[in-house]
């Protein structure tokens, strides 16, 4: 039997204590506790998948209520990369990241999920050099904050010249990745 999917602390402190909780307004601090995130409070070890996903939603329309839903979305996804940087575990993966490349970052994440989450398989399925097929089991929030995530991590393993569309005709997830 297959454990409820949860996300572990490590991918809460990155983002809402490590990245945007400064931006985030009183009204939005006091949404996402009264939703079961206290960020004045030790976080717990870990949160159900719903759970998460309705804190970033609060996170959505607090950091960008004027932006389409998509585009704040995908906004919070690169903000998640940069939070997870300045967590000690974060720092070190994007110092081996700017080492090792996109392609090789992109082999490791099914690994580095497993250090946020409980739930997270991807695969990989090469088209050319710098052109492949990225698929997922579960997307954590969103196809528009999986982009996010995705952008976010290979630009700051050297991308340049990136890509990430969603195939939204594939199941259950595919992201089709390009860079020069």
């Amino acid at each position: 039997m297959r454990s409820p999917p949860v996300l572990y602390s490590e991918a809460l402190e990155g983002f809402f204590l490590k990245g945007v909780g400064k931006r985030l307004s009183v009204r939005g601090r006091h949404r996402l506790k009264e939703a079961g995130l206290d960020l004045d409070q030790k976080l717990k070890p870990a949160y159900p998948l719903e759970s998460y996903r309705g804190f970033m939603e609060i996170a959505r329309e607090d950091l960008y209520p004027f932006q389409p839903k998509a585009e704040g979305f995908r906004r919070l996804g690169e903000d998640t990369v940069k939070g997870y940087g300045e967590t000690v575990i974060g720092k070190a993966l994007l110092s081996v990241a700017r080492l090792v490349g996109p392609l090789r970052l992109l082999t490791r994440m099914d690994t580095t999920a497993r250090g946020v989450n409980n739930f997270t398989q991807t695969r990989i399925t090469q088209l050319g050099e710098r052109n492949l097929h990225y698929w997922f089991n579960e997307l954590s929030v969103t196809s528009d904050y999986t982009v996010g995530l995705i952008v976010g991590a290979l630009e700051a393993a050297g991308a340049k010249g990136l890509q990430v569309d969603y195939l939204a005709d594939t199941e259950p997830h595919t992201f089709h990745l390009r860079w020069d």
